[in-house]
């Protein structure tokens, strides 16, 4: 089945001002039978469908009430109703006719002539093989046809009616009818196909709508099955030259209507032919099949059918036809005709049988085996059945050729709004050129002399009582003596898709509509007044301007019957009365008066549509423009101002019928007033002509009196009442209906157009009204008060267009404030927000924790148009006095942290709202300073807020183990999630100005912002355990609402970029030594709860902390074990401090390189901000890193002791495989973009079939990863994914729970390639959890070792002069010297640890050293190098010291006397630990796999090669180990750099402090001043002297054999450059002055050898410890002087640097 998919969640309810439409939905919704409880273990349960795989209903009885729904629809086969169906409201009917459609099309075979359309191409590719058997199928009851037509007629009349239409997902059900048995039951499908794809009544709209118009028809292909159908239904009879038109037709029809015995002799030759014979032909088996369909194949042979009787055939020959008899010879000439069913299956047969014909006259011997070779392909059978409905409808009668040309039309109409194929549609017209002037022949005669001039009788004598109508002229748009109603309506709709549709950038026509010259055929063109369409509009307005007077003359006599006579006459026009009374019997009754007149104001409604659309074609506004369109709308437009205006003091009669007709007029005004709107956007003259024309004070005029209207039809008694009494009665709501709603809409919207655009186009603006003249005109003050006064009335839609009205008049017009304020009008707009009695001041005041609800109407478009009404209120200063006293913008705020505002109650704030409003608030401090305060004061009052809030659930959340968490609970959590994305987005858009970060900051808004980051971007509980547990990758994963955690480190980041970050980085710093405390105490409950041994309080050390963890996944674990309920309550706990301290480490590392770059910018010439240089120098902070230090080698210790203990692997791949039994994800939406449910695993191949909005909670019962690596979850909708496929993977849904479910998964046998992913265990979760210190500890010496390169590179110019190297470099190099150092000598001091000897082998912890090893070594290579762009730094400073600190001395200058007493291990043991041991492992593998091999090979079988060849720990730590070297063995890099040269210029005290430590400095006797200086090439060389030892040792190492290649290769190549740099190492070093050496001694092979062999042995020469050539230093004025070029410092330091000159000529040529 097919039910609604697409998400209502936070959308709001329409406003429906009908009762009976309330009622009717009401009622239509409980035969829904889709929802239904279906309880899960542990869950109150979901709506879900009761489908088998295959789609169809479980059971052959019927799943709702049938009769008692068609009784329902049959009563409104008509739309009555002035609103619009939001099919938001419709999910529940929606189901229900889905459901009876599916039931239908199960139940009942012989319904379907084709099979069903099931939505896929391998489903309906079965060919239809017909049995040798002719009989056919028994007919379908005639009750299910009727409840199908009922049906029917409902869908395409609610559709037709409907906004939102994308939800409707019953589109194959609608394609499978298009091959009903029944003619009239394809014809209507064809109808409500259409009615979805023709676009929502822009003119009936509320309110904007939720997004652009598109459904799943708008994503059929050209091969689609559907799209096949439409094209064959869009076929017709022929061309207008073989006398086939569509006009030459319907002609024809009329003569038929007239007779219906008219011969095939009675037409003639230049006429619509009698005759046709339509032939389809296919290949079946390469054998070119062809059957015709004459009339003699649709007759029937019935021997029961019998003639005319005589006394008609007399009629007959006379040419005269009563009523009576001739409804019973269309009786009579139907059943002359077979089924369509009995034609169909008949050409089936007629085809076998050709085919088996010519596959005797082939071969023989084979006539048997050839009838079941006959198949034919359901697209080629309908094009079959298509073909015999066009000849059946030709010869059958009159309204079966008017029904088969609306189906054309129906389906050309479908094909031009959703088929995207533009070569496809262009085809079509190129093989019809004269199709587009056939459509405009349709509407030609309704403004043709004779069309009108002839009246709805066609032109007879009328009675006097008819004379009134005839002189009437819209009733000749009802009626038309060549072309029927329905006939005229559908070419004009044809027309509009002709014209509407964009097959390229906006704004310009496609490729059909420029094919079929459909303006040339309308007469739009410049210069053709006459043109048909000018015309046509002209002709239609004038027709409505004379009936709206008419009917305002008449308006106490329009209730009386159409059809009486008048029967006041003499007596002596006998004759005359009996000749109508002739007349009468012998033509068809007519329609009632007002059904005509309806019927009129509707055909204008389509014609001002086709206006509408031809307007936005820029070439249409010009042409229209000239041809005067705009003085006819505007005069329309004015009277229907005043005829509303004199009827407010007049009675009205009620009635629906009335009332509708009314709707009608007031849908055709506001029609009439977006066609201005869109008129005067795109054309200049056409926005002069409105202005000439008084186009606003129209405008005004209409919105004054229908507002009056409103006013008046609210006050309860007598409507006599006066209107002094209006006055008097404000108190009372006013009662609004649909059309009124839209009238204001549209009149609001266009005022605010105008006076939007008089800044853009002011010299088009001559006659435009000043908007405060306009404003102080009393009608429209009134209309603004009246909406804003009673916005719960009118919606917060007509507040917000009322809002922006008002502020573009003010900023248009700077001197109406001042009214504004005095007149009342400002006052009543800060009621929106405040209340009338401002009592919200109360409500939402300094106390943030007891805030209460805001009253402002929950209204994106109102939220949005608040700031700029705040911001135009305060242009003077009177008016921000007045503002600054009212203060509203704590209440504006307040609704970003209100369940009111949220989802998944309202999707008001999604889009961005809240950095909408963030701009606004940015816009009003900007103009008025002295309103920062305040605001700044509000925005922090917002987050203390948010924080309350936070810290409120986490104490709900907490302790929540069981499955059953309250649902208040989850959307608590959902909301929260989106306050604090909330808050993010607001700052993030106000600190785009730096004015505003230091205001902030004073305010205490950074202290809130991290409290913030804790409280609302991690969820708490179970939650937080579940949804680490079930992410893909929980390693490098987000724990938290990475949209908000991402934009809160902006945010900080941004701060950090505009003040000094001293402050920051105590606060940060403040931050993170509380919640390591708190990570102490989380980690203290971990051991208690799992029943280890409490460590020592504050040493964070996390040794064997995980080893108390169960390793069962989390859906094992019942709320009745109270021990491992408490595990997961601690886990909880710990995650989220981990996470926490994760964030703060990271935004640590931000605020420190934001601080960098700060003063690289700043340059040398402002200094004054060194405070962050202090705090970073700081005992304080050495203390921090200290701390974290140790905690992220003491957590990486533990993880890679666990993902190295026994059974971890056997964990991992149970992992990898499908779970073993049934469970269930509980999921929350938290993109804000929402997530898009997809038929299938893959995204790219799978269609779109619905959205779930953010904030939602689904279930999901499978999941798996795509071919692409995204883990996809499969719900009752669809199939969702975890994160998004950008750059940023940004999560798209978290889970709440997962648990064990009684409903089993999806069939693992997918045509899709899936890779399961099941859930790990709580031991190995953890492990991954606590990888995260290890990746924010990574950022965080990243950022440190850019402070010390940036830092040396920006003062390098100096450093050689009396500056000395600033303390914060040495202090930063020392930091990080220390942990590293104490990081690799970290396993060495665990060889003593009691718990280490009894926790396992040997094997296990040289598993675990090496993991480890790797990743210190990753560390100290992010210490070391970073490259960025084009430039690459090398920390050699760092270098030396931890060498220094290790008692190296090789190639490094020291002083005189340095020794050290107990060298330490320094990395290069660690690195040649980890390749022997690599070593190990992999001859372990081979030694392992040897004996297979070979016990295989003896046998004769051949062994399947195993995939891995190393462990997870190698895995984990060679490849960071290889990389590392690869970076040491590049010469360039230890000699070339910038830092090098800086070292080597460097005076002898700063390099001496910068390599060692104060406490080894202080040991010197001697003058460390003498200490000589820096050699680079004397230090690599050293280093690479030492490495080629390492690596010799590893070549010589046996077990190398049993490398793979994929290690061998980068280690080949690591060898090469070593060797390669040996060599360079080795070379002799020229001066410039000795000149050029020749190029044979250079080249000279032997000496290069020579030169290795030296370096190899150890032996310097003096060409090799030459000292190197001063490097250049940019002076300070150059750098200055490319700055002031436009330059940054550090690109002109870049430059100056490359070409080694400070001179102009030198730099403007290398920037060329």
């Amino acid at each position: 089945m097919a039910p609604v998919v697409i998400s209502s969640t936070g959308i709001p309810r329409q406003t429906i001002d009908s009762p009976e439409l309330i009622s009717l939905i009401e009622r239509l919704s409980t035969f829904d039978p889709k929802t239904k409880d279906v309880v899960f273990a542990g869950d109150a349960g979901m709506d879900i469908d009761e489908d088998d795989a295959a789609g169809h209903k479980v059971g052959d009885s019927p799943p709702l009430d049938i009769v008692g729904l068609v009784d329902e629809l049959k009563k409104y086969q008509r739309w009555r109703f002035q609103e619009q169906a939001d099919l938001h409201e419709w999910t529940h009917p929606l189901n229900a006719i889905d459901a009876a459609l599916n039931y239908f099309l199960d139940a009942y075979p012989s319904l379907l002539l084709l099979p069903r359309d099931r939505g896929s191409d391998r489903d309906n590719k079965d060919a239809l093989t017909i049995d040798s058997n002719l009989a056919v199928e028994e007919e379908t009851p005639q009750h299910v046809i009727s409840s199908l037509e009922h049906i029917l007629t409902f869908l395409a009349t609610l559709l037709r009616n409907a906004i939102n239409k994308t939800i409707f997902n019953s589109i194959f059900e609608l394609s499978s009818l298009l091959a009903a048995s029944s003619d009239s039951i394809a014809s209507l499908a064809l109808e409500a196909l259409a009615a979805l794809a023709t676009p929502p009544m822009l003119h009936r709209q509320m309110t904007p709508e939720l997004a652009s118009h598109t459904t799943r028809l708008h994503s059929m292909t050209v091969n689609s099955i559907l799209a096949r159908r439409l094209m064959d239904m869009a076929r017709g009879w022929g061309t207008k030259g073989s006398g086939l038109g569509l006009l030459q037709c319907i002609n024809s029809a009329s003569a038929i209507a007239a007779n219906p015995d008219f011969s095939d002799d009675n037409s003639d030759d230049d006429k619509t032919p009698s005759t046709l014979d339509l032939s389809f032909q296919c290949h079946v088996k390469g054998a070119l099949l062809s059957v015709s369909v004459t009339k003699e194949h649709l007759l029937s042979a019935d021997p029961n059918s019998t003639s005319l009787d005589s006394d008609h055939a007399k009629r007959q020959k006379t040419g005269i036809q009563t009523k009576d008899f001739r409804s019973l010879a269309l009786k009579q000439q139907e059943r002359q005709f077979k089924s369509t069913a009995q034609v169909f299956q008949e050409s089936i047969v007629r085809l076998k049988d050709e085919f088996l014909k010519k596959s005797d006259n082939s071969d023989n011997n084979n006539s048997s085996d050839s009838s079941s070779d006959f198949s034919l392909s359901p697209e080629k059978q309908f094009t079959l059945l298509s073909t015999i409905r066009l000849s059946k409808a030709f010869y059958q009668n009159s309204d079966s050729r008017l029904s088969a040309i609306k189906s054309r039309l129906r389906a050309l109409i479908t094909i031009l709004y959703t088929l995207n194929s533009p070569e496809s549609i262009t085809t079509y017209f190129m093989a019809q050129p004269e199709l587009c002037g056939e459509i405009v022949d349709l509407v030609r005669p309704t403004v043709s002399s004779s069309g009108a001039a002839t009246s709805s009788d066609g032109g007879l004598l009328l009675s006097p009582a008819s004379e009134s109508e005839s002189s009437n002229p819209i009733l000749a748009l009802a009626d038309s003596p060549q072309v029927p109603y329905d006939v005229r309506a559908l070419a004009i709709e044809a027309l509009t898709a002709l014209v509407a549709r964009r097959d390229s950038p906006v704004g310009s026509f496609n490729i059909a509509a420029r094919q079929a010259n459909v303006l040339s055929e309308l007469g739009v063109g410049k210069g053709q007044y006459l043109g048909l369409l000018p015309t046509l509009i002209r002709f239609s307005l004038a027709a409505l301007n004379s009936f709206l007077l008419q009917e305002h003359v008449n308006r106490r006599t329009e209730g009386q019957d159409d059809t009486t006579t008048d029967n006041n006459g003499d007596g002596n026009d006998t004759g005359l009365e009996l000749g109508l009374a002739f007349i009468k019997a012998t033509k068809p009754a007519p329609l009632p008066r007002k059904i005509r007149q309806e019927r009129a104001l509707e055909f204008i409604d389509a014609v001002l549509t086709l206006t509408s659309t031809v307007i936005s074609v820029p070439s249409g506004t010009s042409a229209l423009t000239d041809c005067g369109v705009i003085p006819a709308l505007v005069s329309t437009i004015a009277l229907d101002s005043q005829i509303t205006k004199n009827s407010n003091n007049s009675s009205r009669l009620g009635g629906n019928e009335e009332l509708y007709s009314d709707s009608l007029l007031k849908f055709i005004t506001a029609q009439a007033i977006q066609i201005l709107e869109g008129a005067i956007v795109t054309h200049t003259s056409a926005l002069s002509a409105f202005h000439e024309l008084k186009g606003v004070d129209v405008l005004v005029q209409r919105l004054s009196s229908e507002v009056e209207n409103i006013r008046k039809n609210s006050l309860p008694g007598d409507s006599d009442v006066a209107m002094e009494d209006v006055q008097g009665a404000k108190d009372k709501k006013p009662r609004l209906q649909g059309a009124q709603r839209v009238l204001l809409f549209s009149a609001v919207n266009c005022l605010t157009v105008v006076f939007h655009s008089h800044d853009s186009r002011a010299g088009a603006n001559a006659a435009a009204p000043p908007g405060g003249a306009l404003l102080r005109k009393p009608e429209l003050m009134s209309v603004i008060l009246d909406i804003m006064d009673n916005v719960e009335s009118y919606g917060g839609v007509m507040a917000a267009l009322v809002a922006t009205l008002l502020s573009d008049i003010m900023n248009s017009d700077p001197q109406s404030v001042h009214y504004v304020h005095s007149s009342g009008l400002a006052k009543s707009f800060l009621s929106l927000i405040l209340g009338k009695e401002n009592e919200m001041k109360s409500v939402i005041g300094e106390d943030a924790e007891n805030w209460g609800d805001p009253i402002m109407e929950a209204s994106g478009e109102l939220i949005m148009a608040v700031p700029n009404v705040v911001s135009a209120l305060c242009l003077t200063e009177a008016g921000a006095r007045v503002v600054a006293e009212a203060n509203p913008f704590p209440t504006i705020l307040s609704v970003l942290c209100s369940p009111k505002y949220a989802m998944p109650n309202n999707r008001c704030l999604l889009s961005e709202m809240a950095a909408i409003i963030g701009s606004g608030l940015d816009e009003i401090m900007r103009h008025n300073p002295l309103l920062r305060p305040s605001i700044i004061k509000a925005v922090v009052l917002v987050m203390k807020r948010v924080v309350c809030l936070g810290k409120k659930l986490a104490l709900q959340e907490e302790g929540k183990n069981d499955m059953a968490i309250t649902d208040d609970v989850e959307i608590a959590r959902t909301q929260l999630m989106q306050y604090g994305n909330n808050i993010t987005q607001l700052l993030e858009q106000l600190f785009h100005n730096e004015d505003h970060a230091s205001p902030f900051i004073i305010a205490g808004g950074f202290d809130l912002l991290l409290e913030l980051a804790c409280w609302s971007i991690i969820p708490t509980g179970r939650q937080l355990v579940a949804h680490a547990s079930c992410l893909s990758n929980p390693s490098i994963a987000c724990l938290t609402h990475s949209r908000s955690a991402s934009s809160l480190s902006l945010v900080v980041k941004t701060l950090a970029s505009s003040n000094d970050p001293q402050k920051l980085l105590q606060q940060i710093s403040s931050a993170l030594s509380t919640q390591l405390a708190n990570l102490d105490m989380s980690m203290t409950s971990l051991r208690a709860a799992t029943g280890l041994s409490s460590g020592t309080v504050g040493d964070l050390s996390c040794d064997y902390i995980l080893a108390g963890i169960p390793c069962t996944a989390l859906y094992n674990i019942e709320s009745t074990d109270e021990k491992t309920s408490c595990i997961v309550d601690a886990l909880s706990i710990f995650y989220r401090s981990i996470s926490t301290v994760d964030w703060l480490t990271n935004t640590l590392a931000i605020v420190i390189k934001a601080a960098v770059h700060r003063t690289h910018e700043l340059g040398l010439a402002q200094r004054r901000e060194n405070g962050w240089k202090k705090e970073i120098s700081s005992e304080s902070f050495e203390k921090l890193l200290a701390r974290l230090s140790e905690l992220h080698r003491s957590s990486l210790w533990e993880v890679c002791r666990i993902r190295t203990e026994p059974g971890f692997d056997e964990r991992e791949s149970i992992r990898s495989s499908a779970s073993k039994e049934p469970l269930l994800y509980k999921l929350r939406i938290v993109c804000q973009e929402g997530a898009i449910v997809r038929n299938g695993i893959e995204i790219d191949g799978c269609e779109n079939v619905g959205t779930v909005e953010m904030g939602e909670v689904v279930e999901a019962f499978d999941r798996c990863i795509n071919s692409s690596g995204v883990l996809r979850y499969q719900t009752s909708r669809g199939w969702v994914s975890e994160l998004t496929r950008g750059h940023a993977r940004e999560n798209i849904v978290e889970v709440i729970d997962v648990i064990k479910s009684t409903v089993a998964g999806s069939d693992l046998n997918s045509v899709f390639k899936r890779i399961e992913c099941a859930v790990p265990d709580l031991r190995s979760v953890s492990a991954s959890v606590m990888t995260k210190l290890h990746s924010g500890h990574l950022n965080l010496f990243g950022s440190l070792e850019r402070l010390m390169m940036t830092s040396i590179r920006l003062e390098r110019s100096s450093l050689s002069n009396q500056n000395s190297l600033g303390e914060h470099v040495t202090s930063v190099c020392k930091i990080m010297s220390s942990s590293l150092q104490k990081d690799f000598q970290f396993p060495n001091e665990r060889k003593n640890d009691e718990k280490v000897q009894a926790a396992g082998t040997e094997t296990m912890e040289d598993a675990a050293k090496c993991m480890y090893f790797g990743n210190i070594i990753n560390l100290m290579h992010t210490c070391m190098y970073e490259e960025k762009r084009d430039r690459r730094s090398f920390n050699m400073p760092l270098l030396l010291n931890v060498l220094v600190s290790c008692g190296w001395t090789d190639g490094i200058s020291l002083p005189k006397d340095f020794s050290i007493s107990q060298p330490a291990t320094d990395f290069l043991s660690a690195v040649q630990f980890v390749l022997h041991y690599s070593l190990s492992d992999m001859s372990t593998f081979v030694t392992a796999k040897a004996p297979q091999e070979e016990k295989a090979g003896t046998i004769g079988m051949s062994l399947p090669r195993k995939q891995q060849r190393v462990s997870r720990a190698v895995a984990s730590s060679l490849t960071p180990t290889l990389t590392f070297l690869k970076r040491l063995v590049s010469r360039s890099v230890l000699v070339d750099t910038q830092t090098s040269n800086a070292l080597s210029r460097m005076k002898p005290t700063d390099y001496v402090s910068l390599i060692m430590d104060k406490d080894m400095i202080n040991q010197f006797s001697a003058d460390i001043s003498t200490t000589p200086k820096f050699n680079g090439g004397r230090f690599a060389r050293a280093l690479h002297l030492k490495m080629a030892k390492m690596t010799y040792e590893i070549w010589l190492d046996q077990r190398l054999c049993c490398a793979p290649a994929y290690i061998l290769n980068p280690w080949s190549a690591y060898t090469g450059e070593l060797i390669v740099s040996l060599g360079e190492g080795g070379k002799p070093v020229f001066h410039p002055e000795e000149g050029s050496r020749s190029l044979s001694n250079s080249n000279d092979r032997a000496n290069r050898i020579i030169s290795s062999l030296n370096v190899l042995l150890g032996q310097s020469g003096v060409d090799g410890d030459a000292e190197p050539s001063e490097p250049f230093a940019p002076s300070e004025d150059s750098i200055e002087r490319l700055s002031e070029m436009g330059f940054s410092r550090d690109s002109a330091m870049d430059a100056l640097e490359t070409v080694e000159s400070s001179k102009s000529l030198v730099l403007l040529q290398f920037s060329s």
